[in-house]
């Protein structure tokens, strides 16, 4: 192998793709943060390498903010994207929180805070006719299509929940630890972010469409954890739900919300988000808690690319599929620390997580 060139884009690409005659390059500037004695936090961008010649020579880069779609926290989550962990949430864990301002320090963080730094992309597809770039947001769980020509980020996209009630279009969902996936079951008042790993572009009757491999994924800095056990959250199932010590500042918006996540999922440690989409951080005092949501779609979805609407699911046939043909495998942490560990009963990977099928490739071919 010999080096042909190299260039300097956004901070920690995750992902790049060549467009078809390989005459450009996109890459997904993932831009994680780092908690060391404090969080740096870098906004995440593309950039897009142009101008590559046949023998590797020339080139020019041009990185693509996300500014024009990213102006504050409060329009991104009124679009419906997901933030780990924005401005005023990272003034609670530092400021107001009983139990972690002690341990947290955001003071750096919010001082250099832009709603952009909240915006990792995962993956970035070409359009069919590569006039436009698709910038999938894992932790976001939504999608930025970037102009090419111009360079600009056009528009971002929330990918809708997924809804696990009996009216969500679903079979149910499998939430017990251990028990051989023999129990698919609706849960009231429960939604999942689809928050797909990677993406993959067709074009069909001069129309593109996105799948998406919707695996789900979370934020950790420090002592802050956005994904939490429910058990470690909420408390007191048997008689009026309430939160833990470690929460003890969050408040439920209604007493039906409190009364499905009892019921869906009292004592177990099915993984909750405690961010923007269930938490409401409006006033960094006193949070409220709207909404039980989880992480990952289990399974693939389709989506029309014009207004990112939702053309096929999976719904549970992939948890379906994998329950018959792997049991052993289901709702277990199988990645390369605990693949190679069974328990007494047979089970992969050491311990549960609840989650089912953690899809992460969607499939791709040229497209037409």
């Amino acid at each position: 192998p010999i080096l042909k060139n190299t260039f300097t884009v956004g901070p920690l690409p995750d992902h790049i793709a060549w467009n078809s005659d390989c005459t450009m390059i996109a890459t997904a500037n993932e831009g994680e943060g780092v908690y060391d004695s404090s969080l740096v936090d870098p906004e995440g961008s593309v950039s897009i390498i142009s101008g590559i010649t046949p023998s590797g020579a020339g080139g020019t880069v041009t990185t693509v903010n996300f500014a024009p779609v990213a102006a504050t926290d409060a329009g991104l989550k009124a679009a419906g994207v997901h933030l780990p962990l924005e401005k005023n949430a990272q003034e609670y864990y530092d400021l107001h929180s009983a139990e972690f301002a002690v341990n947290l320090d955001f003071t750096d963080s919010r001082a250099a805070y832009t709603p952009a730094t909240q915006l990792e992309p995962e993956w970035v597809a070409w359009s069919a006719d590569e006039s436009k770039l698709y910038v999938n947001l894992q932790e976001n769980s939504a999608i930025i299509t970037i102009d090419v020509a111009t360079a600009t980020a056009e528009k971002i996209d929330a990918l809708d929940l997924k809804d696990w009630s009996s009216t969500g279009g679903t079979a149910g969902i499998d939430t017990v630890k251990d028990d051989a996936c023999t129990t698919l079951a609706f849960k009231p008042g429960f939604k999942a972010m689809r928050m797909p790993d990677s993406i993959a572009v067709y074009s069909a009757g001069g129309q593109d469409y996105i799948i998406t491999a919707n695996e789900g994924d979370d934020k950790e800095y420090g002592d802050f954890e956005e994904k939490q056990k429910f058990k470690d959250v909420i408390t007191s199932c048997s008689s009026t739900p309430d939160f833990k010590s470690d929460f003890d500042e969050f408040s439920f918006v209604n007493a039906q919300v409190g009364t499905d996540a009892c019921t869906s999922f009292d004592g177990t440690k099915m993984r909750i988000t405690i961010g923007s989409s269930a938490v409401d951080y409006s006033t960094p005092t006193a949070p409220v808690y709207k909404a039980t949501v989880g992480f990952g779609g289990r399974g693939l979805s389709i989506w029309k690319a014009s207004d990112m609407s939702l053309v096929w699911d999976s719904g549970s046939i992939l948890e379906t599929e994998q329950c018959a043909k792997y049991p052993w495998a289901h709702n277990t942490v199988a990645d390369e620390e605990f693949s190679m560990v069974r328990d007494a009963d047979g089970n992969v990977g050491a311990r549960f997580n609840l989650e089912g099928p953690p899809a992460r490739s969607a499939p791709s071919r040229p497209t037409s």
